[in-house]
Protein backbone atom coordinates (compact mmCIF):
# COMPACT_ATOMS: atom_id res chain seq x y z
CA UNK A 1 0.00 0.00 0.00
CA UNK A 2 1.26 3.46 -0.91
CA UNK A 3 1.42 6.23 1.68
CA UNK A 4 0.52 9.44 -0.14
CA UNK A 5 1.05 12.45 2.08
CA UNK A 6 -1.91 14.74 1.34
CA UNK A 7 0.27 17.77 2.10
CA UNK A 8 2.06 17.30 -1.22
CA UNK A 9 -0.92 18.81 -3.03
CA UNK A 10 -0.77 21.92 -0.81
CA UNK A 11 3.01 22.10 -1.23
CA UNK A 12 2.79 22.10 -5.02
CA UNK A 13 -0.03 24.64 -4.87
CA UNK A 14 2.18 26.92 -2.73
CA UNK A 15 4.80 27.05 -5.51
CA UNK A 16 2.15 27.72 -8.18
CA UNK A 17 1.94 24.21 -9.64
CA UNK A 18 -0.18 21.11 -9.40
CA UNK A 19 0.79 17.47 -9.00
CA UNK A 20 -0.65 14.13 -10.06
CA UNK A 21 0.55 10.75 -8.87
CA UNK A 22 -0.21 8.18 -11.55
CA UNK A 23 0.24 4.41 -11.34
CA UNK A 24 1.97 2.86 -14.33
CA UNK A 25 2.16 -0.92 -14.90
CA UNK A 26 5.57 -2.37 -14.02
CA UNK A 27 5.99 -3.68 -17.58
CA UNK A 28 6.11 -0.05 -18.80
CA UNK A 29 8.72 1.05 -16.26
CA UNK A 30 12.45 0.37 -16.26
CA UNK A 31 13.45 -2.28 -13.72
CA UNK A 32 16.01 0.04 -12.10
CA UNK A 33 13.69 3.07 -12.22
CA UNK A 34 10.35 2.46 -10.45
CA UNK A 35 9.46 6.18 -10.55
CA UNK A 36 9.60 8.87 -13.23
CA UNK A 37 8.82 12.60 -13.12
CA UNK A 38 7.36 14.57 -16.04
CA UNK A 39 6.56 18.30 -16.24
CA UNK A 40 3.68 19.40 -18.46
CA UNK A 41 2.31 22.87 -19.10
CA UNK A 42 -1.47 23.11 -19.04
CA UNK A 43 -3.35 25.29 -21.56
CA UNK A 44 -3.58 28.09 -18.97
CA UNK A 45 0.23 28.04 -18.55
CA UNK A 46 0.13 26.42 -15.11
CA UNK A 47 2.62 23.57 -14.70
CA UNK A 48 1.60 20.05 -13.73
CA UNK A 49 4.19 17.67 -12.33
CA UNK A 50 3.25 14.07 -13.07
CA UNK A 51 4.83 11.45 -10.84
CA UNK A 52 4.65 8.10 -12.63
CA UNK A 53 5.07 5.23 -10.18
CA UNK A 54 5.15 1.46 -10.15
CA UNK A 55 2.40 0.85 -7.57
CA UNK A 56 3.82 -2.57 -6.66
CA UNK A 57 7.14 -1.06 -5.56
CA UNK A 58 6.19 2.43 -4.30
CA UNK A 59 5.91 2.80 -0.53
CA UNK A 60 5.48 6.57 0.01
CA UNK A 61 5.30 9.91 -1.81
CA UNK A 62 6.02 13.07 0.19
CA UNK A 63 7.56 16.55 0.08
CA UNK A 64 10.84 16.72 1.98
CA UNK A 65 11.80 20.38 1.57
CA UNK A 66 9.63 23.33 0.57
CA UNK A 67 10.62 26.90 -0.31
CA UNK A 68 7.44 28.53 -1.67
CA UNK A 69 9.02 32.00 -1.95
CA UNK A 70 11.62 30.53 -4.35
CA UNK A 71 9.05 28.27 -6.06
CA UNK A 72 10.88 25.03 -5.36
CA UNK A 73 10.49 21.82 -3.44
CA UNK A 74 12.07 18.40 -3.13
CA UNK A 75 9.74 15.46 -3.73
CA UNK A 76 10.74 12.13 -2.17
CA UNK A 77 9.38 8.84 -3.48
CA UNK A 78 10.30 5.80 -1.40
CA UNK A 79 10.37 2.56 -3.36
CA UNK A 80 11.53 -1.01 -3.07
CA UNK A 81 14.50 -1.49 -5.33
CA UNK A 82 13.38 -4.82 -6.76
CA UNK A 83 11.22 -7.81 -6.11
CA UNK A 84 11.62 -10.71 -3.69
CA UNK A 85 13.73 -10.65 -0.52
CA UNK A 86 16.32 -8.21 -1.93
CA UNK A 87 13.51 -6.00 -3.19
CA UNK A 88 12.33 -5.29 0.33
CA UNK A 89 15.20 -2.83 0.80
CA UNK A 90 13.71 0.70 0.50
CA UNK A 91 15.31 3.37 -1.63
CA UNK A 92 14.45 7.08 -1.63
CA UNK A 93 14.27 8.79 -5.02
CA UNK A 94 14.53 12.59 -4.72
CA UNK A 95 13.32 15.06 -7.32
CA UNK A 96 13.75 18.83 -7.49
CA UNK A 97 10.59 20.56 -8.74
CA UNK A 98 11.15 24.27 -9.32
CA UNK A 99 10.74 27.41 -11.38
CA UNK A 100 14.01 28.89 -12.62
CA UNK A 101 12.57 32.33 -13.29
CA UNK A 102 12.09 31.41 -16.95
CA UNK A 103 10.71 27.88 -16.96
CA UNK A 104 9.50 25.02 -14.79
CA UNK A 105 11.89 22.14 -14.31
CA UNK A 106 11.86 18.76 -12.64
CA UNK A 107 14.76 16.40 -12.27
CA UNK A 108 16.24 13.64 -10.19
CA UNK A 109 18.74 14.58 -7.50
CA UNK A 110 21.74 12.27 -7.08
CA UNK A 111 21.76 10.15 -3.97
CA UNK A 112 24.10 11.03 -1.11
CA UNK A 113 25.07 7.33 -1.14
CA UNK A 114 26.61 7.76 -4.58
CA UNK A 115 28.50 10.92 -3.65
CA UNK A 116 25.76 13.21 -4.94
CA UNK A 117 24.04 16.22 -3.46
CA UNK A 118 23.65 16.11 0.32
CA UNK A 119 22.05 19.53 0.93
CA UNK A 120 20.77 22.62 -0.86
CA UNK A 121 21.48 26.13 0.42
CA UNK A 122 19.83 29.23 -1.01
CA UNK A 123 22.17 32.16 -1.55
CA UNK A 124 20.90 35.69 -2.03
Amino acid sequence: MITLNKDIFKAFESIGAEVRVLPVPARLMRTDQPVRLEVKLLPDGKPRFEVLIDPDRTLAVEVNALQPELKRLVLVVTTRLGYGVEGMRPRAERFLCAHTGKRWVGGALPSALTGGITSVIAES
